[in-house]
């Protein structure tokens, strides 16, 4: 105090321990909402990915044994606006071979697919 020209004066401060209390729990609040709200928005995004995954070890082990004769290939979740007021979710898988797939190979394939994804439509395409 002696820097502010006041002598023989000292400088006490009371702050009442409950408000410091309930200002600290306040804002921890604050960041507990915004964590909480955060995950939440990740949750529901992550759900959202997960509708258009349609690759899983599983599938590919059972392509690789049941079409040994493709190359490789490509599946996913497509949406396709038939028109202005619809929406249909189908899958495409896209496929590589040396030779062009027998109709029976063909229908194997779509039977196969249609079992492992029965409410979507299928579309094969070579390429």
């Amino acid at each position: 105090m002696h820097t502010f020209g006041i002598e023989n004066t000292k400088l006490i401060i009371h702050q009442d321990s409950l408000d410091l209390k309930s200002s600290i729990l306040s804002e921890i609040d604050k960041r507990t909402a915004a964590v909480s709200e955060k995950d939440l928005t990740i949750r529901a995004l992550n759900n959202e990915l997960t509708k258009y995954q349609v690759v899983s070890p599983e599938l590919d082990r059972d392509i690789k044994v049941l079409f040994p004769e493709l190359n490789s290939y490509s599946m996913g979740m497509q949406q396709h606006y038939a028109k202005t007021d619809s929406v249909a979710n189908l899958i495409a898988f896209i496929y590589t071979s040396p030779a062009a797939l027998t109709q029976i190979q063909q229908d194997k394939l779509q039977k196969w697919l249609k079992n492992h994804f029965p409410k979507d439509s299928v579309v094969i395409i070579k390429r």
